[in-house]
C-alpha cells in the first residue's frame, strides 16, 4: 500500500516541474508576448495545474479507497471467523469440515468426545468408519459415493470410537462450493455434521425385543409371527405354492392354573414349548400367542404341491408332545391340546384371512369334542354362508337405523375425572339381537359398509358434543375410530369437510383415531391427509399401539398427539411381566416423544395402580365405566362426583 505522505510529495514535485515547463517557453520568446498570446499561455498553464491536480487527486481517493476497503473485509472475516469458531465450540452436534481432497482440517469439542480422538489425530486425515475389525471402506464408499453425485448424503451409521466403543451416529455430509469473487476460483469443502443415536438405538432395539419375543419360552409372539405370514405370502413361488398356518391350544389350561397356581401354570406353558422344539422340524416356525395359545407356521418347501400329507404329519407330532404326563415338582399333569389349520392360498390370501380361518377351525374343535384337530375346509362353507347373512343383514340396520352409538368415558388419575369419552357403534339386530362389535366390524371392512359407519358415528359424535356444551357437561374430546378402509380412500378428507360443513361441527371436540393398517399407504399421502385434518382443529391418536413393530417409524414420521396401548397388554399385566415392560417401555417412549398416552381394557384398581405409578394417567376400561347410552352418560357425567372422584385415591393406594 502507497504511504498517502509518498502521494503528496510526489504530487508537489509535479506542480513545480509543470511550472518549469511553462515559464521557459514565455523567457525564449524573442519578441514581446502579446496580450492575448500571454493569455493563452496562462489559460492553458492552469489548465494543466487543474488537470494534474484532479488526476492525483483521483489516484489519492482511489488508493485510500482501496485501503479502507482492505481493513473493512479484514474485519468482516475476522468475525465471520469469530462467529464460526463459538458456533463450533457451542453446538452439541460433532463437526468436522475437510478439505477437497477430504483431508479434515478441523473438528470441534464436540466431534472429539463423540468420536474420542484429539483434533491433533484427526486433522490432515480423511473421515473414517470403523467396525470390529478394523475400517469399514464399504460404508464409507457409500458415503462418498452419493456426496460425489448428489452433494449431500444422510444416514444412521455404526462405527467405533478411540476406546473401542461401537455407537451409532446420524451423521450428515454436506459438499459446499464457494467461488471467490475477485478471482473466480471455486473452493471446495466437506462438512460433516454427527450426534451420537446410541441409547435411542439399543432402546429401540430392546422395544423391538420385548414386542416381538415372548419372555416365558423366548419364542416369536403373535406380532412376529404376523410379520412371517405376511413375508411368507410376499415370497411364495409358483412351483411349491402353499405353506399353512395351525393354532394349537391347550384344553382346560384354566382349571390347570387354578389347580397348580400361575407360577406353576407357566412353568408347565415352558415345558410345552420346549417339547413342541424338539418334536417338530427345524424349519417350522414355532410361536406363542399368548396365555396358552400357540401357533406354527409350515413353510411352503415342506407343504410342496400337497400339503395335506404333511399337515396330517405335524397334527400327529403335535399330539404325541401331550401323550407323556408333564411332571412338576408335586404335580402331575396330563393334557390335550385343540388345533386348527388353515392353508395358503386356499384359505386366504392374506395375513388376517388364514389367522382367522385358522382360529376358527379351532374354535370348532373346542365347541365340539376338544382333544382333536380340524382343517378350516371342513367348516368354510357354513362361515361364509353365515358373513353373507351378517352382510345383508347390516345392510337393512344402516337403513334401518339399528345401530346406535354408546360413549365410554376415559378417567385421569392425576385430575381425578373424566376427561373425554370413546365413541363406540353398538347394533341391536331385530332378528339377532345385540351383535358384538367383532362379528360384524370386520365384515363391514370386508364389503366397503365401513365407509357408512364410520361417518354414521362421526357425525353423531358432533351432534353429541353440541348437545353437551350446551349442558355443561361436555369434557375433552369424544374420540371415533376411524376404520384402515376409511382412511386409505383417495376422498377421505373431501368427505370428512363435507360432512362437517354439513353439521357444522366443531373439530375440535373430535379426535380420531387410527390404525397402524391406515397409514400403511403411500407415506406423503398419509402425512398429507393427517396434517388437513389437524389444520380443521382434530388430534390424532394412533390406536392398538404395540402390536406392530413398525408404530415406531409412525411416531417419527406423523404428526400424532396420542398412542393407546393395545388391551392385549393391559389384560394381564398384574401377573405378566412382560407385558409390564412392554407398557412401561410404550409410556416412557410417548413421554420423550411429548405424546400422550391413554391405556385401553382397563379393569380393576391392580391394573390401574400399575399404569399410574409407571406415568400412563389417561386410563379407560370396565373399572371407570361400561359403554354407556347417551341419556346413561349424562346421568352418569352429572353423578361424577359420585361415580369416579376419589377413584384416583384408591387407585394410589392399591
Amino acid at each position: 500500500m502507497i504511504n498517502p505522505h509518498q502521494i503528496f510529495n510526489l504530487f508537489y514535485k509535479l506542480l513545480h516541474f509543470s511550472s518549469d515547463l511553462v515559464a521557459p517557453a514565455l523567457l525564449k520568446s524573442d519578441e514581446p508576448p502579446q496580450v492575448e498570446e500571454s493569455i493563452n499561455l496562462l489559460i492553458t498553464h492552469d489548465t494543466f495545474m487543474i488537470v494534474i491536480t484532479l488526476f492525483f487527486a483521483v489516484i489519492f481517493l482511489i488508493v485510500m479507497y482501496g485501503r479502507w476497503l482492505k481493513v473493512k473485509l479484514a474485519f468482516q472475516a475476522t468475525s465471520k471467523q469469530s462467529f464460526i469458531d463459538s458456533l463450533l465450540s457451542n453446538t452439541k452436534e460433532g463437526i468436522w469440515i475437510a478439505n477437497k481432497d477430504r483431508e479434515i482440517e478441523k473438528v470441534n469439542v464436540a466431534y472429539t468426545d463423540i468420536m474420542g480422538f484429539d483434533e491433533s489425530e484427526t486433522t490432515g486425515k480423511c473421515f473414517k468408519v470403523f467396525k470390529d475389525e478394523g475400517r469399514n471402506y464399504e460404508v464409507e464408499n457409500i458415503i462418498w459415493q452419493e456426496v460425489v453425485k448428489t452433494g449431500f448424503w444422510h444416514g444412521e451409521i455404526w462405527t467405533v470410537t478411540k476406546d473401542g466403543h461401537r455407537i451409532s451416529v446420524d451423521m450428515s455430509v454436506t459438499r459446499v462450493a464457494t467461488e471467490q469473487k475477485f478471482t473466480g476460483q471455486v473452493d471446495v469443502k466437506y462438512v460433516g455434521m454427527m450426534f451420537d443415536v446410541t441409547d435411542r438405538k439399543y432402546n429401540e432395539r430392546a422395544l423391538h425385543q420385548l414386542a416381538t419375543r415372548d419372555q416365558l419360552t423366548e419364542l416369536p409372539n403373535r406380532t412376529l409371527f404376523v410379520e412371517y405370514i405376511k413375508h411368507s405370502i410376499a415370497t411364495i413361488q409358483p412351483t411349491l405354492p402353499h405353506f399353512a398356518v395351525v393354532f394349537i391350544d391347550i384344553d382346560n389350561f384354566k382349571k390347570v392354573n387354578a389347580n397348580v397356581g400361575l407360577l406353576q401354570g407357566d412353568t408347565i406353558i415352558g415345558l410345552v414349548a420346549e417339547r413342541l422344539q424338539k418334536q417338530l422340524d427345524a424349519s417350522v416356525t414355532l410361536a406363542r400367542l399368548g396365555g396358552d395359545e400357540f401357533a406354527l407356521l409350515l413353510p411352503s418347501q415342506l407343504c410342496a404341491s400337497q400339503p395335506i400329507n404333511y399337515i396330517e404329519k405335524v397334527i400327529h407330532d403335535i399330539q404325541s408332545c401331550f401323550v407323556e404326563t408333564f411332571r412338576l415338582d408335586d404335580h402331575e399333569v396330563n393334557l390335550t391340546t385343540s388345533i386348527g389349520v388353515a392353508i395358503y392360498p386356499t384359505h386366504g390370501a392374506q395375513c388376517d384371512e388364514l389367522m382367522r380361518c385358522a382360529d376358527t377351525a379351532l374354535n370348532r374343535v373346542k365347541i365340539s369334542s376338544r382333544n382333536d384337530a380340524l382343517i378350516f375346509d371342513h367348516v368354510m362353507d357354513d362361515i361364509s354362508s353365515d358373513n353373507l347373512n351378517v352382510e345383508s343383514e347390516l345392510v337393512a340396520a344402516i337403513n334401518g337405523n339399528e345401530l346406535s352409538v354408546h360413549y365410554q368415558p376415559l378417567f385421569h388419575s392425576k385430575q381425578d375425572q373424566i376427561y373425554g369419552f370413546e365413541a363406540l357403534v353398538r347394533w341391536n339386530s331385530k332378528t339377532r339381537g345385540v351383535v358384538p362389535p367383532g362379528q360384524f366390524i370386520h365384515i363391514a371392512e370386508q364389503n366397503g359398509l365401513i365407509r357408512q359407519v364410520d361417518f354414521l358415528v362421526l357425525k353423531e359424535a358432533f351432534a353429541a358434543a353440541e348437545r353437551w356444551d350446551e349442558l355443561g357437561l361436555m369434557r375433552g374430546r369424544i374420540a371415533v375410530n376411524i376404520s384402515s378402509v376409511n382412511f386409505q380412500q383417495a376422498e377421505f378428507v373431501s368427505h370428512i369437510k363435507k360432512l362437517v360443513a354439513d353439521v357444522n361441527g366443531n373439530c375440535k371436540n373430535i379426535e380420531l383415531e387410527l390404525t397402524e393398517t391406515a397409514m400403511m399407504i403411500d407415506a406423503d399421502t398419509v402425512a398429507k391427509n393427517i396434517s388437513i385434518l389437524k389444520s380443521m382443529g382434530f388430534t390424532i391418536a394412533l390406536d392398538d399401539f404395540g402390536t406392530g413393530f413398525s408404530s415406531l417409524g409412525h411416531l417419527k414420521q406423523f404428526d400424532i398427539d396420542k398412542v393407546k396401548i393395545d388391551r392385549s397388554f393391559i389384560h394381564e399385566i398384574e401377573f405378566n411381566e412382560q407385558d409390564r415392560n412392554i407398557a412401561s417401555v410404550i409410556i416412557q417412549l410417548a413421554h420423550h416423544l411429548r405424546l400422550d398416552v391413554v391405556a385401553e381394557g382397563i379393569e380393576n384398581e391392580q391394573q390401574a395402580y400399575l399404569l399410574h405409578v409407571m406415568g400412563c394417567h389417561r386410563m379407560q376400561g370396565y373399572l371407570f365405566s361400561r359403554p354407556l347410552t347417551e341419556p346413561k352418560l349424562i346421568e352418569f357425567l352429572k353423578s361424577e362426583e359420585k361415580n369416579v372422584m376419589g377413584l384416583s385415591k384408591r387407585i394410589k393406594v392399591s
